[in-house]
């Protein structure tokens, strides 16, 4: 009971909940790397050592985000990449591939329209905070965008083709640039081997096209935006 005359204490805001991140790596030496550092960053994080213990993982829980290596056995990451992207409750959740080899161009034309962001190991511990922060943050702009779009009365299947378009565009402009330092090549040398420059221009022209189409999306919103008043699109 609060006496007379004195002022009930403050409450505390509500915790905001962690972000959970699945590790899936069949080194449990690096995985214990990862799990630590994201500990101490406040994240709350799951493991497991396989695809398939992936899989059966995703089944009980979806995480906010994956890290998942690409070279296991006896499933690959590719492989388990494809069934997570193939099922409809876990295809939204986005995946940060991480490998100890370079992406081939083989698998940047198969697999590009399926991640988020590609990392090469040995990697800097900054360097996956800042590529996990970049995917959850425009998770999180593009769920306030997507309310001012309701707001400004602009229809959900434009918005969300923006969106997807962004991302695309994103992770190609990524992807282009891994290809064009193949492994063992120096950062200053000038050499792209045929094999990655036909996928870069393949890459390359597709990127151009969904840029054009953003941008032309982006236009029309922006007008709706505009028009009720609200802040423009920042995706």
């Amino acid at each position: 009971m609060v006496a007379a005359g004195v002022p009930p204490l403050p409450e505390k805001p509500a915790e905001k909940p962690k972000r959970t991140v699945l590790i899936v790596d069949d080194d449990p030496d690096m995985v214990e790397i990862i799990n630590q550092f994201l500990t101490d960053e406040g994240y709350a994080t799951i493991s497991a050592s396989g695809g398939k213990e992936c899989l059966a993982i995703l089944q009980k829980q979806l995480p906010d985000l994956i890290l998942l290596d690409v070279l296991m056995q006896p499933m690959s990451g590719w492989e388990t990449l494809e069934q997570i992207k193939n099922d409809p409750i876990t295809k939204p959740i986005p995946v940060l591939m991480l490998t100890g080899k370079r992406l081939t161009s083989k698998e940047a034309k198969q697999y590009n329209i399926c991640i988020d962001d590609y990392i090469t190991k040995p990697f800097k511990h900054e360097e996956i905070f800042a590529a996990i922060d970049n995917i959850l943050q425009r998770r999180e702009r593009l769920k306030l965008n997507l309310e001012l779009a309701k707001k400004a009365g602009v229809d959900r299947e434009m918005f969300c083709e923006l969106a997807r378009l962004s991302r695309r565009i994103s992770v190609n402009k990524k992807i282009i640039t891994i290809l064009q330092a193949p492994e063992g090549t120096p950062a200053w040398a000038d050499e792209v081997t045929p094999e990655n420059r036909e996928v870069i221009e393949q890459i390359s022209v597709t990127t151009q096209v969904n840029e054009k189409r953003a941008e032309q999306l982006k236009k029309e919103i922006n007008s709706a935006f505009r028009s009720r008043g609200l802040p423009e699109l920042n995706l």
